[in-house]
């Protein structure tokens, strides 16, 4: 069972998934197609971080934030330092006054004059190496800069206080520059390999001193100073292409010089992101085979695991356990898994393992009332991860849950575990209101948070929730299931039997919005009845963000406009209700006749000009041009109410009644009006040429076209 759209035709999903993805330029995903292997924190998108690429400005930027002070933002620092070129920055620091808002410059400019200095030389250090480094540069060339490189290394190696080991390093990158490799080299030795371990500037310049011995022929220096300083290409760099391997025989590489390389988190999170059965489509193949190299990859793990020096050895478990399972391995999995749990671990390690926890548990634990409460604990943390990383990117974003695009992983996951695991196991072994339950909650969460928080904005467009509302997973289970067990879950929304039923009640959508569900299906399977009772719990909040209105009236054989209101479903009801049961008591056959018909034209319009009283949507082609709402429902466009068997039914028993009507009147009159209002005028000139209606077809019509009812199976309204 590949998601919880279990009940939707393949051929359908060909049919209709195509034009959608075409029509929308962007693809459509499974729930359970979602990337989970995570042992980087990518949260954010670029745009919005001005640090995603770039670790070392990161940083750098703390390190000055703990000279400025915890109120500097780091943003503010990184404008400063990276941003804004040199002759700017050189006025801004030399002004008579600042008049600007950066935290970060008014500090510069009261208490810290020797860093505001510093900073101008080295911005200038970097447009002078910028041109030194220019593949157009040539010896000759006049550098036209405020200071030459060696005026820069004479300048900083002559500098002291708390800025020292930032001068040391400008010095470095100076010489580095000029070629000077032995100096760089004896740099190194005799001041900046004596700082802190864990000195930043200790860190940089490492790399410029590796470079220097690379550069004098020196490769095995460089080799273990490229590892202490993390730089992995540095290191590839040093030795020879042939030797470099296999991506597996790399990473080995790395581990055994820097077993802590921010390389092989790296590496991993790309490596093992590319074997997840990311389906792009709903109509592609989501399964991918797992190569020999993600075998050795797995053996590599183990192996690094059990290193003492690795700091993260989790994240090699939890590598290992992603790949067995990749394997179709669960339980493999899952006792590596727990192997994980007890080692150490990254904060973005342990929340993953717990990811694939809950993930792994619902694919391996027996289905029963012990893991219902096991997995409430689960669902209770995972949704705290929800609630707790809200931010302006997700609001923009969230639109995006319509197609299943990814943009925030603590939703994503909620959605792939739920709705691609939990949800098709619930409905397996018989509890659908369970599915319903959990699919709510995957559905609505994010959006019920994002609407009741108050201080996000939304995209213009979107400032209603109605394209979700009807095109999400939940809504097609809703609209799928077994009417019996829409309405339990109904009834538990209202009256909760345990603990896992209020929290998820809490978390998906309220009891009006499903009992909206119900009644409209009622009014397909001609349960009016019922869908009198349903449709009158529906809150005026609901009708308001109906996705589709009727324009039409139900009993009205013309198109002439109406302004139907937000309760045309129930009125539509109570009013087939009435006819029921005065067609039942109506003694007059005329009288009943009328009422038969009336209740045929409702049956028919219901799925037909006024189709929003039994749907939500409703596809059409380029060509269909008849202005009607087609309502908004994406992927909803699976479910074809307007061939399904309920219109069946509904325009057999209307032809039924038709003929039924036109027997039981006594009124030859109002028999030929009929006819001719349905299109059988030569029915209507043959039988009843005498009545005026007869007499009018056949002096008005050179060629009668015979819409017999014993032979139109479709009386076009």
């Amino acid at each position: 069972m590949r998601s919880i759209r279990f009940t939707l035709a393949i051929s359908i999903l060909f049919a209709v998934a195509t034009q959608v993805a075409e029509a929308c330029g962007y693809d459509y995903y499974y729930p359970r197609c979602y990337y989970m292997f995570r042992v980087m924190d990518l949260e954010g998108e670029p745009c919005d971080d001005p640090f995603a690429y770039n670790k070392g400005a990161k940083d750098n930027c703390r390190e000055w934030q703990r000279l400025a002070g915890s109120g500097v933002p780091l943003e503010d620092i990184y404008q400063v330092v990276y941003k804004i070129p040199l002759e700017p920055f050189d006025s801004l620091r030399t002004a008579k006054s600042y008049n600007g808002g950066n935290r970060f410059m008014l500090w510069l400019r009261a208490d810290g004059g020797d860093a505001a200095e510093f900073l101008y030389v080295a911005k200038v250090n970097e447009v002078v190496r910028g041109k030194y480094n220019s593949p157009w540069y040539y010896p000759t060339m006049r550098m036209g800069g405020p200071m030459t490189l060696d005026e820069i290394v004479d300048k900083s190696l002559s500098q002291s206080g708390r800025l020292r080991d930032r001068w040391l390093l400008q010095a470095m990158r100076a010489m580095f520059t000029l070629g000077r490799y032995d100096q760089c080299i004896q740099l190194w030795k005799e001041d900046i390999s004596s700082l802190p371990e864990d000195n930043l500037m200790r860190r940089m310049a490492a790399g410029y001193a590796a470079g220097s011995h690379y550069r004098t022929g020196h490769n095995e220096e460089a080799l273990q100073l490229y590892a202490w300083a993390g730089d992995a290409w540095g290191m590839f760099a040093c030795v020879d292409e042939k030797d470099k391997g296999s991506f597996v025989d790399k990473l080995r590489f790395v581990y055994e010089y820097s077993p802590n390389n921010d390389y092989l988190r790296e590496e991993l999170q790309r490596y093992i992101r590319h074997l997840e059965p990311t389906g792009h489509y709903y109509w592609g193949d989501t399964k991918r085979d797992v190569p020999e190299e993600a075998l050795q990859l797995k053996s590599l793990a183990l192996q690094i695991a059990q290193d003492s020096m690795v700091e993260d050895r989790a994240m090699w478990l939890y590598a290992a356990a992603f790949i067995a399972n990749l394997q179709g391995n669960a339980r493999e999995a899952s006792g590596i898994l727990a192997r994980a749990e007890k080692a150490p671990a990254s904060r973005v390690v342990k929340e993953s393992v717990k990811v694939m926890r809950m993930y792994l548990d619902a694919k391996t634990m027996p289905n029963d009332s012990r893991y219902e409460q096991h997995l409430l604990a689960q669902l209770r943390w995972l949704d705290a991860k929800v609630a707790a990383n809200l931010s302006q990117r997700v609001a923009d974003k969230v639109y995006n849950i319509d197609s299943n695009q990814s943009f925030y992983y603590w939703n994503d996951m909620m959605r792939r575990i739920v709705l691609g695991e939990i949800c098709p196991r619930m409905l397996d072994a018989g509890k659908p209101v369970r599915a319903l339950q959990l699919a709510g909650m995957a559905e609505f969460r994010l959006v019920n948070l994002l609407e009741r928080n108050g201080s996000f904005a939304f995209p213009a467009w979107a400032s209603d929730f109605r394209w979700h509302n009807y095109s999400n997973d939940f809504f097609i289970m809703a609209d799928t299931i077994d009417l019996q067990s829409l309405k339990a879950y109904h009834a538990r929304l209202y009256n909760p039997t345990d603990a896992f039923d209020t929290f998820t009640n809490a978390r998906g959508k309220g009891a009006s919005y499903v009992a909206d569900i119900i009644g409209t299906r009622c009014l397909r399977a001609m349960d009016y009845a019922t869908a009198v009772q349903y449709l009158g719990q529906v809150s005026n909040a609901t009708k308001a963000e109906l996705n589709v209105e009727m324009d039409r009236s139900p009993f009205d054989l013309s198109n002439k406009r109406i302004d139907g209101g937000k309760d045309f479903r129930l009125q539509f009801a109570r009013e087939m209700l009435s006819l029921q049961q005065d067609m039942k008591r109506e003694a007059d056959p005329d009288s009943r006749a009328k009422m038969m018909v009336r209740y045929a034209t409702g049956l028919r319009n219901s799925f037909g000009k006024c189709w929003e009283l039994t749907q939500y949507y409703k596809w059409t082609s380029d060509t269909e041009t008849d202005g009607l709402h087609y309502g908004y429902g994406v992927f909803c466009g699976e479910t074809l109410w307007q061939v399904g068997q309920d219109k069946a039914k509904a325009l057999a028993l209307s032809d039924a009644l038709l003929r039924l009507a036109l027997a039981t009147a006594t009124d030859d009159e109002w028999k030929a009006r009929t006819l001719c209002d349905f299109g059988n005028l030569r029915t209507a000139a043959e039988e009843y040429g005498d009545t005026d209606a007869g007499k009018r077809v056949r002096s008005s019509c050179d060629k009668l076209v015979d819409y017999h009812l014993e032979r139109d199976a479709d009386l076009h309204l």
